[in-house]
């Protein structure tokens, strides 16, 4: 894989796997209250362009996110982990780490509680940092 420029990914999050390590706040986020797994299984994301920044920095501009049926184009900072055979049958894996934040509040993510100091209980942006690993897309 030489050209990630010329690479097309497309991500799908099943909302059920999303863990915070406490039940209850995974429950509520599953609820419609948030992203309402239920009628909206999946938060998907499409590579729409990606541009190399330096060495293995990249950017993935205008990719198309979708949360509770609501996609936004939005950019993101990836990088290129490398490139390993695997041991079942040669197939070659890429590692790749991506990190972003988004307005949750463009995505219809309005929940939210006052507190009694002031202030509110959910912050507005949202900030995130994901691990993948894939395979080359074999043309049979």
């Amino acid at each position: 894989m030489n050209d990630i420029e010329n690479a097309h990914a497309v991500i799908r999050v099943d909302v059920n796997s999303v863990s915070t390590r406490d039940k209850q706040r995974d429950a509520h986020l599953r609820s419609d209250d948030f992203f309402n797994a239920e009628k909206y299984p999946y938060i998907t994301f499409e590579t729409t362009s990606i541009k190399k920044v330096s060495g293995s920095e990249y950017k993935i501009r205008g990719g198309k996110l979708t949360i509770r049926d609501v996609t936004k184009e939005i950019e993101v900072d990836g990088t290129f982990e490398g490139i390993q055979k695997d041991p079942w049958g040669g197939n070659q894996r890429f590692g790749f780490s991506v990190e972003g934040k988004i307005n949750r509040y463009d995505f219809g993510l309005r929940w939210n509680m006052p507190l009694e100091g002031g202030g509110v209980l959910v912050g507005d942006v949202v900030k995130f940092n994901v691990s993948i690993e894939a395979m080359e897309k074999k043309n049979n």
